[in-house]
């Protein structure tokens, strides 16, 4: 599945535009943007944020969503495992670009999954929010000066958030949409 500039308007050349973070309840994982539970930080380990028992999503591991060749593909990234954690009410994964020793901006990929807010709950961080269906399934996108996260929309209340961040944003949408590509057979329809 490919998000094209004819199934969604620009918000700026080139780039698909959507920043999420809805009143505490949907949006996009941010490194320090979120809340986390006492026993959530300091530990990679995800925690439980109770989901209703119906959620399509209650027992997705957010690091299932994507593989890791899906996300060095991209880039190589710090770490052999990435960090698990709950960011908010999300519960997300997180692959941290290795930019080596050079000062090049390097992605990070993040997974959230949002059982608590469908794709029309994002934000818009001052880009616009684009939304889309194909196949059934609604999109949401948005961007930011430095990153891009598209949603796939499982319910009315739920959603998958795919984020790149660290590099400008027409590149971020560019591999977001790759990603979500990888990542959409992998994602419950609700």
């Amino acid at each position: 599945m490919r998000l094209t500039r004819a199934a969604l308007p620009l918000v700026a050349a080139g780039a698909f535009g959507l920043v999420a973070c809805s009143n505490g309840v949907g949006g996009t994982p941010e490194a320090d943007g979120g809340q986390q539970t006492p026993s959530a930080a300091g530990s990679s380990s995800v925690q439980e944020t109770s989901p209703t028992s119906s959620s399509p999503l209650a027992g997705l591991d957010p690091c299932s969503v994507l593989r890791e060749e899906d996300v060095t593909k991209h880039g190589p990234v710090k770490a052999s495992a990435p960090e698990s954690k709950t960011v908010g009410t999300a519960r997300t994964c997180s692959w941290a670009g290795d930019a080596g020793d050079s000062a090049q901006l390097v992605p990070t990929s993040s997974v959230a999954i949002r059982e608590n807010g469908g794709v029309q709950d994002m934000n818009d961080l001052g880009y616009g929010v684009d939304h889309t269906s194909e196949g059934g399934r609604e999109y949401a996108r948005a961007a930011s000066p430095h990153g891009c996260t598209i949603a796939i929309g499982v319910s009315e209340t739920s959603r998958v958030d795919i984020q790149v961040t660290g590099v400008e944003e027409t590149k971020a949408c560019e591999m977001a949409n790759d990603l979500v590509e990888a990542a959409e057979p992998r994602v419950p329809k609700g």
